[in-house]
């Protein structure tokens, strides 16, 4: 017997036949001989059944045998069966006991082919098993089950089942069963995430073994007596790895892992034992138990090996029998915790309670990289962490750590007089190395890495505008270029590696990189500046070269003149003219005004709330930190937000416009525009042209304007609204609103679950439209619904099947 799922509803044999209820329901459409096709009234979902000599007294069928069964759900297929050979009657009979409450006899008829096979490979969507569990316990057979490509759940049976999760794309969870069971990862690829849950199984303590060198493992339970096979590509995927869940009695890992593996243990309840050999990264979770979060702070010290409360009340121990360069880590909970380490590198992950983390000896980690966790303000000199997660406000306590790795936030992070690692990630951050050897990364966004005194290698990471601070003035260092972007700089602060940085501040200058390898090797001194300027308030001009003009402090108006100039505003309110010619200016300090004139420019705001102008030529702006105004003028601009409530506009040529941080507003006027709103909730208009807009993050307006556009909300809750033309809009994740107004306009993933469609009333002949008189202009074409209304103006729902869908969720404007 097969078993394929093809995708939409993994539920489908029980919608086929069954309401919200329970209660058994099907409407005959037609039969034969040969076949009978029914429609639950309720679902709407729609079975054909084939076979052989199938007789009727009325609509009862009384004899036949039936050999394949398919499903469909709005016009899709969901699923079929194949491979059998059931009574008709029988089936009707199982049915009708299903519906009282007794499975028993749909699990004999399933039973009744051999081996079940269910195959999800080629499913457009992931595969839940638990959809079929009212079966589980009552098929006698062994089950095989093949995963799709995408999140899967997947559990077997009372039989010796054999689970094949193939890859996924995120996650597939793996719940453990009774018998003899196989589970195969021989499909893993590098993004393939894998969790072994045994906390719902009901199978009593559990023993989990694992050998990643010899790709083998296994788990017993009372019952139960499961073999993995393949284990190492589900250790070893680049972005992937594989947990095990234990159970709520005492559990017992015995845990060998392989070079380069992850591998997470989670306990749960219960005193259990961790016997583990370090290779690759181990992780013990006392977060939640597969089924519900912790509810008290774990006690942990690696130290000793003695978990004296796991977040659940028990006791568990660890052992580490052999370390082979691995790398164990500790995962806490949302409430206070209490976390020692030993003498190995150990790296450890915190919630929102207020934890005391004792790294203890060796070269220990704590990362914030979490979803959740709002901009970090640490100082490992002063042993303190604060930050918020999911809004709640929390401190931890740093005692003997050495790294930190941040978040997705504009972070604050200085180390202390030992060698530290620290990591930026995402955002706008600040890294501070302090005394010793210390390795600075900023990551994406725009960064300052301070190194501080010692020997020091500083990487600003992706992002424009990092900025790398030293103590020293530009007489006093020693420049060496070793290639491919990397900088030596040596002076009295120590011998510092940098790269990934567009700017070096000095005690007495800011450069560039050009600028900076432009100074002598013996720090003798550095390049020659033709327009400097005073702590005053001064006017600057340039000639008709390619000047380099400095106002530094004070409030500066600047003419950089004809030529390709460098203009740095420096500290104060400043006003810039590049005049003609390809311009570089930079706001730097304070609330400034850049105008880039004719030319190709790159204009730079820097910190304040300042006013962009790109003028006429291909220009680049960027409004650094701050809530900034940005116009790109005449040509095809890029224009970046940053950080700030940023208003933008693209003026006219084709123009690529991103919010980034805060809640922007960005118009792209004429041209064929490309527009990302980033995070928060931003409000972006194409304009005039065939333009693209991509809300990104948080709940966005999108407006189309004239011309075809494509409107993406991605994630929020947003409201796409295509304007004239003929557009395309897809909402993403999060309950959209859709907005159409006229013109031959797709909408790609309307769900009548969470989305809602807004309509121009004016666009149907009835006086007071209402949601029913839809089904008068619609038609399905190609599996796809289309709403005519004439004239021209079409609405087409792609992968939606029927007007009804809509009734619910449409209102007239």
């Amino acid at each position: 017997m097969i078993i394929t799922y093809l995708g939409g509803n993994s539920d489908f044999f029980s919608d086929a036949f069954f309401d919200t209820s329970g209660e058994f329901d099907a409407n005959f459409l037609n039969a034969s001989a040969t076949r009978v096709v029914l429609q639950q009234p309720t679902t709407r979902d729609v079975t054909t059944i084939t076979g052989t000599d199938f007789t009727f007294a009325g609509n009862d069928p009384t004899g036949g045998t039936v050999t394949g069964m398919s499903f469909s759900s709005n016009g899709v297929n969901t699923g079929t069966i194949t491979g059998i050979s059931w009574s008709v009657t029988a089936l009707g009979d199982a049915l009708d006991a299903a519906e009282n409450d007794n499975p028993l006899p749909l699990g004999v008829l399933f039973s009744s082919s051999g081996g079940i096979t269910v195959d999800a490979t080629g499913a457009s969507t992931g595969f839940d098993a638990d959809d079929l569990s009212f079966l589980s316990d009552y098929i006698t057979v062994p089950i095989t089950i093949n995963g799709s490509r995408f999140d899967d759940e997947l559990s077997g049976g009372r039989g010796n089942d054999t689970i094949r999760p193939g890859a996924n794309d995120g996650y597939d969870k793996i719940e453990g069963s009774l018998g003899n069971d196989v589970i195969d990862f021989a499909g893993a690829n590098s993004n393939s995430y894998y969790s072994i849950d045994l906390e719902g199984a009901d199978l009593g303590a559990a023993t989990f073994n694992l050998n990643g060198t010899a790709n083998t493992g296994s788990f017993t339970a009372s019952g139960a007596n499961t073999t993995l096979q393949n284990v190492r590509g589900a250790l070893t995927g680049e972005e992937g790895g594989l947990e095990f869940i234990g159970t709520g009695y005492n559990d017992v890992f015995n845990i060998a892992s392989v070079a380069g593996g992850w591998l997470q243990l989670t306990g749960g309840l219960g005193n259990d034992t961790f016997n583990l050999t370090l290779d690759g990264t181990i992780r013990l979770a006392f977060n939640w138990n597969g089924d519900m979060g912790a509810t008290q702070g774990v006690v942990v010290n690696l130290a000793t090996g003695v978990i004296a409360n796991d977040g659940f009340g028990g006791r568990d121990t660890v052992n580490v029998l052999a370390d082979h360069g691995g790398r164990l880590e500790v995962r806490g909970t949302q409430y206070a915790d209490r976390i020692t380490g030993s003498a190995r590198d150990e790296r450890f992950i915190t919630e929102s309670g207020n934890d005391t983390v004792d790294g203890g000896g060796g070269a220990d980690m704590v990362h914030y990289d979490r979803n959740g966790l709002g901009a970090m303000n640490i100082d490992l000199a002063a042993g303190t962490a604060s930050g918020t997660w999911y809004g709640q406000a929390f401190t931890d306590t740093l005692i003997r750590i050495e790294d930190i790795r941040g978040t997705g936030g504009n972070d604050t992070i200085r180390g202390n007089g030992d060698d530290n690692r620290l990591e930026g990630r995402d955002g706008n951050d600040l890294l501070e190395g302090r005394a010793g050897d210390d390795d600075l990364r900023g990551g994406d966004g725009s960064d300052t890495l301070v190194g501080g005194n010692g020997d020091d290698s500083m990487d600003g990471g992706a992002g424009d505008d990092d900025w790398i601070r030293f103590g020293v003035a530009t007489g006093d260092i020693t420049v060496i270029d070793l290639g491919d972007g990397r900088v030596e700089i040596q002076s009295s602060e120590g011998t510092d590696t940098v790269q990934g940085s567009e700017w070096f501040e000095f005690s007495d200058d800011t450069l560039t990189l050009s600028e900076l390898l432009a100074i002598d090797n013996d720090g003798s001194g550095g390049p020659g500046i033709l327009v400097p300027g005073t702590p005053q308030h001064d006017t600057l001009t340039g000639t008709d070269g390619d000047d380099t003009v400095n106002g530094g402090a004070g409030n500066d108006t600047m003419d950089g003149g004809a030529g390709n100039d460098m203009m740095n505003g420096g500290i104060g309110f400043d006003s810039m003219e590049g005049g003609n010619g390809n311009d570089t200016l930079i706001g730097l300090n304070g609330f400034d005004t850049l105008s880039g004139g004719s030319g190709d420019d790159s204009l730079n705001g820097g910190f304040g709330n300042d006013m962009l102008s790109g003028g006429a030529g291909n220009d680049t702006l960027n409004g650094g930190l701050g809530i900034d105004i940005m116009d790109g003028g005449s040509g095809d601009d890029v224009l970046i937000g940053l950080n700030g409530n940023d208003i933008m506009t693209g003026g006219s040529g084709n123009d690529t416009i991103s919010g980034n941080a805060g809640f922007d507003s960005v118009s792209g006027g004429d041209g064929d525009d490309v527009i990302s709103g980033g995070l928060a909730n931003d409000t972006l208009s194409g304009g005039d042209g065939d333009d693209i807009i991509r809300g990104d993050n948080g709940f966005d307006l999108l407006f189309g304007g004239d011309g075809n556009d494509d409107l993406q909300g991605n994630a929020g809750n947003d409201t796409l609204n295509g304007g004239a033309g003929d557009d395309t809009m897809r909402g993403g994740q999060g309950a959209d609103v859709f907005v159409f107004t006229g013109g031959n306009d797709l909408i790609r993933d309307f769900s009548g679950i969470v989305d809602s469609l807004e309509i121009d009333a004016s666009l149907l002949s009835q006086a007071n439209p209402q949601p029913l008189h839809l089904a008068q202009y619609d038609s399905i074409v190609n599996g796809n619904l289309v709403l005519d209304f004439g004239d021209g103006n079409t609405l087409t729902f792609n992968g939606i099947g029927s007007v009804a869908v809509l009734f619910d969720d449409v209102t007239f404007i």
